[in-house]
């Protein structure tokens, strides 16, 4: 089996047991695999080699910054993240870490 058709393999498991309706380990115990080679196997296929969305991003910028000037991210589901414009890069870094997981 090439490394293709094992990844489409275990892809189609993991379908099955989410159309299954079952737990991961239930549906690993009718089935007779191991939970550890399920979730290896799920784990593998979420790895950065698959696809991810890029969301354009929109800088705009006004006239000089007010005292209560502030950096705002609007997420896709129509969250606003809003932080004072002196917030910290790393600080920032760490916020949108958060939000990749």
């Amino acid at each position: 089996m090439t490394s293709s058709e094992r990844r489409q393999h275990w892809q189609n498991i993991i379908n099955q047991q989410v159309d299954s309706g079952l737990s991961k380990a239930a549906f690993c115990r009718e089935q007779g695999i191991l939970q550890q080679t399920f979730f290896y196997w799920a784990k593998k296929l979420k790895s950065p080699d698959t696809p991810q969305l890029i969301l354009p991003v929109a800088i705009t910028q006004h006239s000089a910054p007010s005292p209560n000037a502030q950096l705002e991210i609007e997420l896709p589901c129509q969250t606003v993240l809003r932080f004072n414009e002196s917030v910290s890069p790393s600080l920032l870094g760490q916020y949108l870490a958060v939000l990749k997981a």
